[in-house]
This record gives structure tokens, sequence and C-alpha cells, in this order.
């Protein structure tokens, strides 16, 4: 008798948490997080080592993003990656390798810092950074979707279909970022909890954060074309995408944010 093979959805949300929970990725996933949770808590308890803590945090982010394109080298995977069926330690001695990196690009980078007297630039560098990063993930995102193996599966359409389904992306998005800029007005200072401050309030006062995230969505919009085009038969690969690219979007959106309050806190004349 025949049976009827059932279809796996070829990406979901519950394959992506798999991989990032994978024996390779997971030590760390779980040591950039508690090395953030440090740093986050050295620059509450004193902000004297904000400097200090954004060169730390630049340094880990280099070295990662070293790690990660040198991985596949079988001399450097020995010592970042934990093979599935080896020794329980090296779920943490593949940390010591990137740590020491990470120490060692911080210290170079405070150094040359503080000689040349430009140390309270680096949150602000860090936040462009992080703009650039969110970037970054949404189009190595759209590669892996585009390269994904659908091929041999068949395409489910897409539902609801694709301009109202981009009507809807676009609004949540809005949405999204209207609330970055309500949330950033009122961390400067400016809310529209006090009686006297209304929305446009608000918008005005941030013009200038308002309309680089207009420049921001043009631009994702600008840089998914391709992936949008690649993956718009397919339900799963189109709905995974868009789901991806608005939190990319999202994420970047808040960083933008965070270096422009940086910018206009030296500036009380264009932000109060």
């Amino acid at each position: 008798m025949d049976t009827e093979v059932e279809q796996e959805a070829p990406l979901t949300i519950i394959g992506l948490i798999r991989t990032l929970t994978a024996r390779a990725t997971l030590p760390h996933l779980l040591g950039f997080f508690a090395l953030v949770v440090a740093l986050f808590l050295v620059v509450g308890g004193s902000r004297d080592l904000e400097v200090e803590s954004a060169a730390a945090f630049v340094g880990m982010g280099l070295a990662y993003a070293g790690v990660a394109m040198l991985a596949e080298q079988p001399t450097v995977r020995g010592w970042v990656v934990a093979e599935k069926g080896g020794a329980p330690w090296t779920l943490v001695t593949v940390l010591l390798a990137p740590l020491a990196l990470g120490a060692v690009l911080a210290g170079l980078l405070l150094t040359a810092v503080e000689g040349a007297g430009v140390g309270s630039t680096l949150p602000l560098a860090l936040a462009a950074l992080f703009v650039a990063w969110s970037i970054g993930q949404g189009r190595s995102f759209r590669s892996a979707v585009v390269r994904w193996p659908t091929s041999t599966l068949t395409a489910a359409p897409r539902s609801p279909p694709g301009g109202f389904a981009t009507s809807v992306r676009l609004g949540i998005m809005a949405i999204l970022l209207v609330a970055v800029l309500l949330a950033q007005g009122a961390l400067a200072g400016t809310s529209i909890l006090t009686a006297s401050v209304g929305l446009f309030d608000v918008l005005f006062d941030q013009i200038g954060l308002a309309a680089g995230l207009v420049v921001l969505v043009v631009a994702g919009e600008f840089l998914t074309a391709e992936g949008r085009r690649a993956c718009g038969s397919d339900r799963w690969t189109s709905r995974m995408f868009g789901r991806w690219h608005v939190l990319a979007v999202g994420f970047a959106a808040w960083h933008l944010g965070t270096a422009w309050r940086h910018i206009t806190s030296q500036q009380p004349q264009v932000a109060t």
C-alpha cells in the first residue's frame, strides 16, 4: 500500500533554533551572552568604565568575525569547534582562543584610541558596528535562503499573496520603527507620557533619526530585493525571509537610534 510521505517545512524557526543550540555553536552563544551581561553590569556599575567596556565588546566582535571566516580551516576548527562525540571539556576550551584574541584586540584598540585622545568615540563606534552587523546578518540570511535546497520539494503557494504580504511586512516594520523612535525619544528625555509632549513633538525632535530610519528601510528593501524574488514562490522561505528582514531592520534601527542619541547628547541644542 502506498503511503503518503509528509513533507517537512524546508526552513523553520525550530530549525534555526536547533542550529543555534548545536554543539558547535551553543558554547560560543552562551559565552558571548555571558560576556555581554558582564559588560552591561560593568557599565551600569561605573560610567568611568564605559570606554573600556566598549573596547572589550568591539575587540570580541572583531575576534569572532575573524574566527567565523577561518573556522573551516582544519587547524583553526580544532581550536574553536566542539565536534560531536568530543570530550565534555571541549565545550569550554573552544572559548579560550576567541576570548584571548578578543582581549588582545581590545587592549590594542583601547591603547590606540586613548593615545589619540578619541576614547569617547568608542561607544558611538560600537553602536555603528551593530548597525553594520544587522545589515550583514540580513544579507547573509538572504544568501542562505537563496541557496537553501528546496528544489526537490514541491513549492507551497504563498498565503497571503505577495502584494498583501509585502504590505503587512512594511506595516509591521513601520510600527516597529515608530516604537524605536518613541523609546529612543524617552531615553533622550522626550517622552509622550508627559502631558506637554505629543507624538509629533517626539517625531520633530527626532527628525534626524526618523530620516535615518527611512534610509535604513529603503536600503533594506534594495539589499533584499534579490532574495525576495528568489523565494517569492514558496511560502516557507518567503515567510522566514520576511521575518528575519523585519528583525534585522529593527535591530539596526535600535542601534542607529543609540548612535543618534549619543551624538545629540553632546549637542543639547539639537535634541533635549
